[in-house]
């Protein structure tokens, strides 16, 4: 992830251009361990029906991964996160001070760029 970062996406960073990554499901548990251990900066750190992962829960990761501004996005039915899951993972982003945006939609286990561009192009701060 460094490579493609450092050789597809720095050469174009310039204040007029944002950052936004996302990881769905499993997948946001690469995104966050990466951006745990990388000097990347993004603007929005979205993660899409999944859960933070637990081996990142160390003060020594929680403190570098405060400081980006996320988007936890997750269906109301979702399939794979139950309801007893979904209260741990807001208690567990409250108890360690992170600026997120909390976004349960009608829905299941499934992207829904509507719904996630209807939030990603807020520009105000939340």
């Amino acid at each position: 992830m460094n490579k493609v970062y450092t050789n597809f996406i720095l050469p174009y960073r310039h204040s007029s251009v944002r950052l936004n990554v996302l990881g769905f499901s499993q997948g946001a548990a690469t995104l966050v361990r990466w951006l745990s251990q990388s000097n990347v900066q993004v603007d929005k750190l979205i993660l899409w029906g999944a859960v933070f992962p637990p081996d990142m829960q160390k003060e020594e990761h929680l403190k570098i991964l405060k400081n980006y501004q996320w988007y936890y996005f997750i269906g109301e039915n979702d399939e794979f996160i139950s309801n007893e899951e979904k209260t741990n993972q807001k208690k567990f982003f409250k108890q360690h001070a992170f600026n997120i945006k909390w976004i349960e939609y009608k829905g299941q286990h499934a992207l829904n760029t509507s719904i996630l561009l209807s939030h990603i192009n807020d520009d105000h701060q939340e």
